[in-house]
This record gives structure tokens, sequence and C-alpha cells, in this order.
């Protein structure tokens, strides 16, 4: 892509525009992705992955077979899953090394511009876990139609390398797919075909582990991103109605408890959809069956929820989460007139929550909760 007579990696990176860029470090994933089979599990550090990509292309075109060699082994680490600071203490040592006159800080300058101008962009490469609605083939498809035909603008970019000092010779990228990646996407939708194509015939667990092993693949054809969404359309149908069997079974089990205004069942929509905005970072098929809104103004901005896996809980200082199967125990704490909620949890932590039942229901409130654990624990029980 670049003739480079002489410029220091970082500056090379600096020199570059940000659609050439973006296509350095998307055509290098793929292409080694295709040839390797494998997805990498990097949730943090694609800055620096992202300069390995750029390190490998600097060293295609100065040309340096010893530096672009390093950079393989590199990528093949990032797809072994190796953590970030051995990959890191591994570039480290091959910079030092190596006669390439590039240094490490000059290598992690270029990693931090990286993260700080393409950090939202790199987020969003399917190597990390994305927003509940982010479709990995529609930003493929916005990077084909929208910035490929932008790739363009060479003139720009080489007037900017000469006006840095640097003699570089610019050419026009090849935008063409890798033929091994449209093979792996191939396979992939292939053998989701073979292996669920009949998924309607699922019982649930069996219904369960095929969608779990189709959410996982990071980037998916439009195929087999439809056919995980239609299993968890029917997984959802399926889950929310066990649900509700089970609240109403609750309610039942603690209709002899009269409970305070503040105290709401899962099964009210306006409350649920307060408390979620505003603290429930509740995952699929996890449905919530009791709140505590302790908020001022009860707009569920304060207060615990319990859901079918999770006690959420935010107050004035503290929240956080709790898995309903690390819950060991309530306890009312706190004098007369400031009493709260203690959990205990198997490990021995105790968390305080926010707690607001109005007058003498304290113990009323924690009977309910206890019994609310006991169901949870016990429909675990049945489930496994």
């Amino acid at each position: 892509m670049v003739d480079v007579v002489k410029s220091g990696f970082y500056h090379f990176v600096l020199t570059l525009s940000e659609p050439v860029t973006k296509k350095i470090i998307w055509d290098r994933y793929f292409g080694i992705k295709a040839e390797s089979g494998r997805i990498p599990a990097m949730k943090k550090g694609t800055a620096e992955f992202a300069a390995v990509c750029l390190l490998r292309e600097y060293a295609g075109i100065i040309p340096d077979e010893k530096l672009a060699g390093h950079c393989d082994y590199i990528f093949y680490q990032v797809f072994q899953y190796t953590p970030m600071d051995e990959i890191r203490s591994t570039m480290k040592q091959v910079l030092e090394k190596l006669a390439c006159n590039i240094s490490f800080g000059e290598y992690i300058r270029a990693s931090d511009y990286l993260k700080k101008t393409y950090g939202k962009w790199l987020s969003n490469m399917e190597f990390c876990r994305g927003r509940e609605e982010f479709s990995y083939e529609e930003a493929y498809d916005k990077y084909k139609n929208v910035t490929v035909p932008m790739l363009s603008g060479w003139e720009d970019v080489q007037k900017n390398a000469e006006s840095l000092g640097l003699s570089l010779f610019l050419v026009h990228p090849q935008t063409s797919l890798n033929p091994e990646t449209e093979k792996f996407f191939e396979n992939q939708q292939l053998e989701a075909q073979k292996n669920f194509q009949d998924f309607d015939e699922f019982d649930e667990d069996r219904l369960y582990h095929a969608y779990r092993q189709l959410e996982v693949i990071p980037f998916k054809t439009v195929y087999v991103q439809n056919l995980a969404a239609a299993m968890e359309k029917k997984l959802d149908t399926m889950k929310r109605q066990e649900w509700q069997e089970l609240l109403q079974s609750f309610k039942e089990r603690v209709s002899d408890k009269t409970l305070d205004g503040r105290i709401i069942f899962g099964d009210d929509e306006f409350k649920v959809k307060q408390v979620i905005d505003s603290f429930v970072n509740s995952g699929k098929f996890e449905y919530i069956m009791l709140i505590n809104d302790t908020s001022r103004r009860l707009n569920g901005k304060e207060g615990v929820a319990i859901t079918t896996k999770n006690l959420y809980y935010k107050g004035m200082f503290e929240n956080g989460e709790i898995s309903v199967e690390d819950i060991s125990h309530f306890e009312i704490s706190g004098g007369l007139f400031s009493q709260g909620l203690t959990v205990h949890t198997n490990s021995g932590k105790k968390y305080s929550m926010p707690c607001d039942v109005g007058e003498k229901e304290y113990y009323k409130y924690l009977k309910v909760l206890e019994e609310l654990i006991k169901m949870l624990r016990e429909e675990k029980n049945l489930s496994l």
C-alpha cells in the first residue's frame, strides 16, 4: 500500500488516513482468522492488536522479513488466547532485539494513538463484545458498501506525508474480499444449516445449547444471525412462560404477608422498565421477580431488584449485583429509625442494601425475601 523510504513507525501510523488504517486492520484480522479457523477472545488490548496489524504492514513495505515474521507470531499468540501482558512482553523483547530502529516506546505511542483515535471502532470489532443490539453483519455491510467506496483521497495523504518530511509513495489498495475469508463464512453457514435447521424440533435444553453455540460466534452471516435470532425468540417464549408460572407461585406463597407499597412484583411492567433503565443490567432469559423501590419519588432510580438469576441494588453511594446462588441469607440491620437490609453471601462477605418498606414491616419483608430465594434455589435444582 505504501512504499516507505524513510519513516519511523509512529509517524507512518500518523500519516495513514482513517479509511486506510481501518482497512489494514480489518483485512489483516479477517485474513488470519480465515487461515486459522479460530476467533480470538480479546476484550481488552484491541488498540495493541491494531498496532501490530499496522506494524506488520510497515514491515512488509520497508521491507523487513524478520519484523514481519515476529508480527505474525504475535497474531498467532492472539489467536491462541494468550494474555495481553504476555503479548506485550513478547513485543517488547522483539523490538529490543531486532535491528529495525523501532523502540518499544514508539510502538506504545502508536498503540495509544490508535486507542484514542479509533477506540470506539475497535471496540466494535468482533473480538470485542458489542452492545446487545450490535449487528456485525450490518457493520460489515456498511464497511463494504460505504467505507470501501470512500477509500480515496490518496493525493491528500501523499501531501500530508510530504509536509511531515516523509518520503512515501501511496498506491490504491486492493479492496476485494480475501478468498479464504469468503470460505470461512461459507463454512460457517453450511455447518449451521447442517446442525440446526430443524431447531423447531429441539427440546428446551437442546435448543438453549444450540443457541449458545451460535450466539458466541462474533461475526455471523445473515443466515446464521437470523437463525440465532429465531432460536432466541423461541427460547424467550418458553422461559417467559416458566417465569410467569414461578412468579404466580411465589405470589401465592406470600399472599398472607401484606406488603408495603414500595414492594412490587415483577409483573408490574411500568416499574420493571423503570428499574431496568436505572440500575438492573439483566441478561437474556432473566426476569424480575421482586422490587423494593427506595427512591424518594418512587421513580425506580434506587432500590433492590431480584431476578431469576441475580440481586441488583443501587443506593445513594453504592450499587452492584450479587448472584442468587451466592446469597446465604438476609439480615435486618441498623437502629430503630434507620433500619436496613444486609445480604450475606456464601463466601462470608456482607453487602448493605438500600431498604424502605415502611415502619414495622422490615421482618415481614425479610420473610418474603427468604421465601423468594428458597423458591429460586428449588427451581435451579429442578433444572439441573
